[in-house]
C-alpha cells in the first residue's frame, strides 16, 4: 500500500498540507473519513524517485518532521520506519491502553488546530504508539482508534486499517465506546491547557488526586496542595 501510494496523483483540494491535517483531524474528531487521495504537496522538497521508494505517507510525515525546512532522507527513514513498525508484533512490556491514545489525539487537536505545531502533535501520537503499543490482535474498536489517530499524518496507512473494519467510528463516537475514559481539559492558572484522560469513577470521586498524576503537574506543585476549579473552558489548577 505504501509503495503504490507513492504513485497515487495529487487530487485537487487544500494547496497546504498544514491545511489538510487540519481537515483531516476534524474528521477524526467528529467527522466521516474521506476516501479521495491526498494532497501532497511536494514543491520540488522530495525527489520524485525518493517519493516512490518511500510512498506517499512517508512524504508526509517527513515534511512535519522537517518543519518546513529542506526533506532530507534521514526524515524520509525515520517516517518509514515508524509506519514499518506499526502493528508488527507488540512488545512484551507494553499493552494497548485507550486512554493513552485518546489523550495523544486530543493533546495533539489542540496542537494542530490551536498551535498551528503538527510537528509537536505528530510527536504526541508517535509517544503513543511507543508507550501503548498497537497490534493486530486488538479489538475492532480498540484498531480504529489507533487509525483515528494516526489518519491525520498517514491517511493512506490509516484508511487501508479502517477499510478493514466491519464499521469505522471517529474519536467522539469512540469514547462511547469506552466509558470509563474521561476527558478533562485543564490548565495552571499560568500555563496553557492540556488535555487529561483519567478514570472516569476516580475523577468523581477526587479530582485532586487525578491531576496529580501528571508530571508536569507534580513538578510545578513541588508538594505543596492543589486547588482545582471547574469553568466554562475547563478545569483551572492553583499550584502555589
Amino acid at each position: 500500500m505504501q509503495k503504490l501510494a507513492g504513485r497515487w496523483p495529487v487530487s485537487p483540494g487544500f494547496s497546504d498540507l498544514s491545511m489538510d491535517i487540519m481537515h483531516r483531524f476534524e474528521q477524526s474528531n467528529e467527522g466521516n473519513f474521506s476516501m479521495i487521495p491526498d494532497p501532497l504537496v511536494n514543491n520540488g522538497q522530495i525527489e520524485d524517485e525518493l517519493l516512490a521508494e518511500y510512498g506517499y505517507d512517508a512524504g508526509r510525515l517527513a515534511k512535519i518532521i522537517a518543519q518546513n525546512e529542506t526533506v532530507a532522507v534521514s526524515h524520509l527513514d525515520s517516517a518509514f520506519r515508524w509506519l514499518a513498525g506499526l502493528f508488527q508484533k507488540r512488545p512484551s512490556s507494553s499493552d494497548f491502553s485507550p486512554a493513552i491514545w485518546f489523550e495523544a489525539f486530543l493533546q495533539a487537536c489542540d496542537n494542530v488546530l490551536t498551535r498551528k505545531k503538527p510537528h509537536a502533535a505528530l510527536a504526541l501520537i508517535r509517544r503513543a504508539s511507543k508507550i501503548s503499543w498497537p497490534s493486530n490482535g486488538m479489538s475492532e474498536k480498540a484498531l480504529n482508534l489507533a487509525a483515528c489517530c494516526i489518519y491525520p499524518f498517514a491517511p493512506v496507512f490509516a484508511l487501508s486499517m479502517i477499510s478493514r473494519l466491519h464499521e469505522a467510528y471517529n474519536i467522539k463516537q469512540l469514547l462511547e465506546f469506552f466509558p470509563d475514559c474521561l476527558p478533562v481539559r485543564f490548565a495552571s492558572e499560568k500555563g496553557g491547557w492540556h488535555w487529561g484522560v483519567f478514570d472516569r469513577n476516580c475523577f468523581s470521586s477526587d479530582p485532586v488526586s487525578c491531576f496529580s498524576t501528571c508530571k508536569w503537574v507534580k513538578s510545578a506543585a513541588r508538594g505543596k496542595p492543589i486547588k482545582a476549579e471547574e469553568t466554562e473552558k475547563g478545569w483551572l489548577l492553583c499550584l502555589n
